[in-house]
């Protein structure tokens, strides 16, 4: 990251400060915000190749990380990128762009996110309470507006998820929610949609058999 760029230093001056105060810690381009077991994430991407940037939203658990996880960065499981509520990408291209032409983009993605992430971090806030109104079903039939955000299951970028993996992802998810809470009869419900919708995605077909007693 160059630090001559106008368009990371504009971005890094203005949300680094909004976003500590708020809770965050850590440096750009990530931040993240503990509260309890619930993680929430902002991460400003570039591109592998330069010249453009956007700003992912994320949350996830604590109790749900790989193993190779690092504990002062754990990861998250769930991703809005922001100017996307259309279903399609947004970037912010700035690579040809003067300096006060790439100051102005700046200004523009920043008042996007300014106009987004209260809403999604307020609709993700608390852990259990913000997720235990989801039921297996949900992730069967529900709109995906109403469901925790994956980037792609809106068709983002023009590239549709595989639907199945994601049913069978977002039943593990809230399969070890409910092992986590001590509630195994709602964790089993889970496993069992999950397990219809499991696909190829065999290590997650052997956890829901795990849960549900079967064998392997």
């Amino acid at each position: 990251m160059a630090t001559t760029d106008p368009f990371v230093q504009r971005v890094r001056s203005v949300l680094a400060p909004e976003l500590r105060a708020q809770g965050f810690a850590g440096r750009f381009p990530t931040f993240r915000r503990l509260q309890s077991e619930l993680i929430h994430e902002v991460s400003v991407q570039g591109w592998r190749y330069g010249g453009q940037r956007t700003v992912n939203l994320s949350f996830g658990f604590t109790f749900i990380q790989p193993k190779h996880a690092d504990p002062k960065a754990p990861e998250t499981e769930y991703t809005y990128r922001i100017g996307t509520s259309s279903g399609r990408g947004r970037w912010w291209k700035y690579g040809s762009a003067s300096e006060e032409e790439a100051i102005a983009l700046a200004d523009d993605m920043i008042e996007v996110f300014r106009a987004e992430a209260p809403d999604f971090f307020q609709r993700f806030k608390a852990f259990p309470e913000s997720f235990v109104h989801f039921t297996a079903q949900d992730f069967v039939e529900a709109p995906p507006s109403y469901l925790p955000p994956r980037i792609g299951l809106a068709a983002d970028a023009g590239r549709p998820i595989d639907g199945a993996r994601a049913i069978a992802r977002d039943c593990w998810v809230f399969m070890h929610l409910w092992l986590h809470l001590g509630d195994e009869a709602r964790a089993r419900k889970f496993a069992e949609t999950g397990l219809q919708h499991v696909g190829k995605a065999w290590g997650l077909g052997l956890d829901f058999r795990r849960v549900l007693g079967l064998s392997s």
